[in-house]
């Protein structure tokens, strides 16, 4: 949103993007949204006049004068009048006359000052010492009028000034109060703007999240696929390098398990591999990762591992496997699997892959020796632990 803003015979127009044409109005303004325009005028009220003055002619000079030139004027006789007058009304200029009975127009200059600092003082005097006329412009008055009037066009004149003064601080400060509230109004636009980009940006992260999970998970088991074991193993195979931890992948293959699809359907054993696939994640660490390989066979991926470790997880794993129901609750059904272990730093693997071509190596040794147990590749050769 911008804002542009610039004045013309007593009129400020500001320029204010807007997306639709309105109205409204605020205190003494009156404006119009049109076309993206906002004109803001001051209140055509008559401006008011307070005259203090104890010479009944000039009184009369005075009320005659003023009304006839478009002005409000309230005429009395001395200060503590005029002081009470001000309480009472609003005025937006005061002509008092510097020799008054009882407090001179100095102190009434002075009295107005503090409560009314923006009203502006004319003092009127027949004569002025030096020392009146400085004590006078220390009170703040804003200008004199020298008695009697030769010309009333320069006394007109003189009061035409001030109240244009008066006009264009008021004007301004009206102009500075509406900026303040476009301005707050434009700062919770931006916060409520910024809230709204910190929200979206989040939800962009959550479907960025999503959608990458999404293409490194198996849509029918949930496990990780094997684009993101690829990715992964290089990972954890370098920090085994670099730091000396142990690392073991443990390839599984389910036994025999053309025979789920041939006795059931192929929606039943996509339901089983969905359930085994959980009896790994329930019984593995959650730094242990569980990936569907292909088919029936899975790949665990244990970092930080050792084979001493690694191995007993694989034969408690043999045995949470064959015990669970992976049927459903309808239909009890068990399945067995065959495990094959392999650890980096205790078989020859020198890369990812030759770590997972081990344990396949040790999976074809479990299958080949009966079924449902756990082989582990000791340096090139693997061996059969039997269940």
């Amino acid at each position: 949103m911008w804002v542009c803003v610039g004045a013309s015979a007593g009129t400020w127009l500001l320029m204010i993007s807007a997306h639709s044409p309105q109205s409204r109005s605020h205190g003494a303004y009156s404006w119009v949204i049109m076309s993206s325009c906002l004109e803001v005028r001051l209140s055509s009220a008559n401006p008011r006049i307070l005259v203090i003055e104890d010479d009944r002619v000039v009184r009369r000079v005075f009320e005659t004068l003023l009304p006839s030139e478009g002005y409000y004027a309230q005429v009395v006789e001395d200060a503590e009048q005029g002081l009470q007058m001000l309480v009472q009304q609003p005025f937006d200029l005061i002509i008092s006359d510097i020799m008054l009975p009882g407090m001179d127009g100095i102190e009434l200059c002075r009295r107005v000052k503090e409560t009314q600092p923006d009203l502006d003082v004319i003092l009127m005097t027949a004569y002025a010492s030096m020392d009146n006329v400085l004590a006078a412009m220390a009170a703040g008055v804003y200008d004199f009028l020298v008695k009697p009037f030769e010309d009333l066009n320069e006394v007109l004149h003189k009061i035409a000034k001030a109240i244009e003064k008066r006009q264009i601080v008021r004007e301004n400060r009206q102009l500075v109060e509406y900026l303040q509230q476009a301005n707050a109004q434009i700062e919770g636009m931006n916060r409520a703007l910024e809230a709204k980009v910190v929200e979206r940006t989040q939800e962009l992260e959550r479907l960025a999240e999503k959608l990458e999970q999404l293409t490194l998970t198996d849509d029918v088991t949930g496990a990780y696929n094997q684009r993101f074991l690829n990715q992964r193993i290089v990972d954890e195979f370098g920090r085994a390098q670099r730091y000396g931890h142990g690392l073991s992948i443990v390839m599984v293959d389910l036994d025999n398990f053309k025979q789920v699809n041939d006795t059931h359907d192929h929606l039943f054993g996509t339901a089983v591999l969905r359930r085994v696939a959980e009896v790994f994640t329930r019984h593995l660490r959650q730094t242990d990762l569980v990936v569907r390989y292909g088919g029936d066979e899975f790949c665990l991926l244990l970092p930080s591992t050792r084979l001493s470790d690694a191995v007993p997880a694989s034969e408690r794993l043999r045995l949470h496997l064959s015990q669970a129901n992976v049927g459903g609750s309808d239909d009890v059904y068990r399945v067995t699997g065959s495990f094959g272990v392999a650890s980096y730093g205790e078989c020859v693997a020198s890369t990812p892959q030759e770590l997972l071509g081990a344990a396949d190596k040790a999976l074809y040794l479990a299958k080949e020796t009966g079924r449902n147990r756990v082989a582990v590749m000791h340096g090139q050769d693997p061996v059969a632990i039997v269940a």
